[in-house]
């Protein structure tokens, strides 16, 4: 799962849901119960990796380039992703399991 994140330019990092919960402000609280999460970032060589290549090989204008490609990563992704969650810039998916 890593190489694949790797190969488009992107990391994942796995955490758990109730930790989390407890860090952050009631705004961003996930409220999903003792769960496996994943963050995927953006690494600096994403652009290059995914992003220009996918502008290169459309002949079509793309709008939004970058959520158009991130969309299609994750669909392609190992993990079959239940949530997605979109703060902006700050993009992140997260895959519910249960652990009991």
């Amino acid at each position: 799962m890593e190489d694949f994140f790797l190969s488009k330019g992107l990391r994942v990092f796995t955490f758990d849901t109730n930790h989390y919960d407890d860090l952050v402000d009631d705004r961003f609280k996930l409220n999903i119960g003792h769960s496996l999460g994943y963050l995927v970032i953006s690494e600096p060589d994403f652009f290059e990796k995914s992003v220009l290549p996918k502008i290169l090989n459309t002949e079509e204008v793309i709008a939004n380039p970058i959520d158009v490609v991130t969309k299609e990563i994750l669909s392609e992704s190992p993990i079959t992703f239940e949530n997605v969650l979109d703060y902006g810039y700050k993009n992140f998916a997260v895959k519910i399991y249960e652990l009991f």
